[in-house]
């Protein structure tokens, strides 16, 4: 099962415009947590930095600490993003995730939809009894 913030849906663009403005990738030179992000930032990040020129990319050192990704969408939102002990492809599913998102904040549902105008159909029941059609094998004319 993947993780909450890898089930959203991709709004990248809005307008035209992409909303991913800054990536930013944190990390410990010597640090075994940080394996995979090294790896990523060897072999990938500059084919993904190629393929997406209006992002920027920037890498910082952290000695001691733990690897993770801060991503700045234009909206003037943050996510930070803990990429411990995760292997470069998991991490480049990370970056694509939050290169797909809006940087908005979500909306939370809570109230339920009513109408003032009930539905002409009727309301749907479990046992509602539907007319059965039967339909002729005769040839028309």
């Amino acid at each position: 099962l993947r993780p909450l913030w890898l089930r959203t849906s991709s709004a990248s663009m809005n307008g035209g415009v992409q909303q991913l403005a800054e990536l930013t990738f944190r990390y410990c030179r010597h640090g075994g947590s940080s394996r995979g992000m090294r790896d990523y930032i060897r072999e990938l990040l500059v084919p993904f930095a190629t393929e997406h020129p209006k992002i920027q990319m920037v890498t910082t050192n952290r000695n001691g600490k733990h690897p993770i990704v801060v991503a700045r969408y234009i909206c003037g939102n943050e996510k930070v993003i803990d990429v411990k002990n995760k292997s470069r492809d998991e991490i480049k599913e990370v970056t694509d995730v939050l290169r797909r998102q809006s940087g908005r904040k979500k909306k939370r549902l809570d109230k339920p939809v009513y109408t003032q105008s009930p539905s002409l159909q009727g309301y749907w029941r479990p046992d509602i009894q539907y007319a059965t059609a039967f339909l002729r094998d005769e040839a028309r004319p």
